[in-house]
């Protein structure tokens, strides 16, 4: 299929890496022909598209989407049927598909598989997707109100836009409560160190953050008192602080140790690091590799700019060498189906950890070891 016009609602995603290369994959969808409309909604694009535009339109809510690689097909065999506009479902509003089970981009295929492929009419004035399909006219009738709008089952989209805006708030119990001072190293736009604020009000944020772009919006969000842009390695405050945090930041470095030496050497006397993980040994990267896949991702486990992998041993062997001792551990688990963990509890010769092919990233809060 050939797509003629393309529409990105939101600009450009974060200036990071991952999200670059997430954009990129989302460009293979169309040719170097195809012309692209970037900061608009589609009456916008309409408005702009001439009298006698004809041919296909797709409408992303954003550039940073994962899409299942038949989502395309789909849709447009869904407006070989009839409809005027075809919308996929996607991981923030996955109905009639179940929501979100899977873990990597190979995950979400399995995932998909699961669902037939089948339309779902749609009110057109309501219905609204982060990923729609449609013929130049079919959107004009849209806009008329008398066009067909379907969403389709077995046509999926993962969007990834919140990566650098959560407030992480499953890591808050690692902080400890009478910290009086806190530092969040790569921290996006600051959505931790909001919820910490809001959590404990007393505390004095600071935020270091490599992307100019996620740094510009901190700035000025509530909760966050300070931010410093730049590599926290070569960051040197002059004073200490009671919490560091490096919340899924560790496994893009390419020295993590030596930035765990420096966030040492800047703690208080009762300081502490708080780290986040993921677990390269949970149960969607086991699976993966048993199918012969590995397939990056602009986020998750997966994600293009992981430089280094954990899983807790590993974790734990890292902070020994830096002196820290690990004193709270916090997984996150995203459990794997039952069957499958039990077939492998059951070779011979393995000694497996089901708990830790459950937990998909580990919180750790680490303090400086004795001696």
């Amino acid at each position: 299929m050939t797509l003629d016009w393309v529409v990105i609602r939101a600009g450009n995603p974060p200036d990071a890496g991952d999200a670059q290369f997430g954009l990129r994959a989302l460009q293979t969808l169309w040719t170097a022909q195809t012309r692209v409309l970037v900061g608009m909604d589609w009456t916008q694009a309409l408005a702009l598209l001439p009298a006698d535009a004809q041919g296909q339109m797709l409408v992303l809510d954003g550039a940073w989407l994962s899409v299942d690689s038949r989502c395309l097909e789909r849709l447009d065999w869904a407006l070989r049927q009839g409809a005027d506009v075809a919308q996929a479902c996607d991981s923030s509003q996955p109905e009639p598909m179940q929501p979100v089970a899977y873990a990597t981009l190979r995950g979400m295929e399995r995932f998909v598989n699961l669902h037939p492929v089948a339309v779902h009419p749609v009110d057109a004035a309501t219905a609204c997707a982060r990923f729609e399909l449609g013929t130049v006219a079919g959107w004009r009738k849209r806009q008329a109100g008398t066009g067909q709008v379907v969403r389709v089952s077995g046509a999926w989209a993962h969007d990834s836009s919140g990566f650098f805006s959560s407030a992480r708030e499953e890591m808050l119990p690692l902080v400890p409560t009478d910290a009086r001072t806190a530092v969040d190293v790569g921290g996006g736009e600051g959505g931790f160190l909001s919820a910490l604020k809001a959590q404990q009000p007393k505390i004095r944020t600071q935020l270091v953050e490599l992307t100019e772009g996620a740094a510009a919006q901190a700035r000025g969000r509530q909760g966050v008192d300070a931010v410093w842009v730049g590599d926290f390695q070569n960051w040197a405050p002059d004073e200490r602080f009671d919490c560091i945090s490096f919340l899924d930041v560790i496994e893009h470095m390419v020295d993590p140790e030596q930035a765990l030496r420096h966030a040492r050497s800047l703690l208080s006397d009762k300081g502490c690091v708080v780290i986040s993980i993921p677990n390269v040994g949970h149960w969607s990267v086991v699976a993966d590799l048993l199918e012969g896949r590995w397939d990056w991702a602009p986020s998750g486990i997966h994600c293009y700019t992981h430089v280094r992998f954990f899983t807790r041993q590993s974790i734990e062997d890292m902070l020994t060498r830096v002196g820290l001792r690990a004193e709270a551990w916090l997984p996150v688990v995203v459990p794997g189906p039952t069957e499958w963990l039990g077939h492998w509890q059951q070779s011979p010769g393995l000694s497996v950890d089901v708990s830790a092919l459950n937990v998909y990233a580990y919180g750790v809060r680490a303090v400086v070891s004795e001696g």
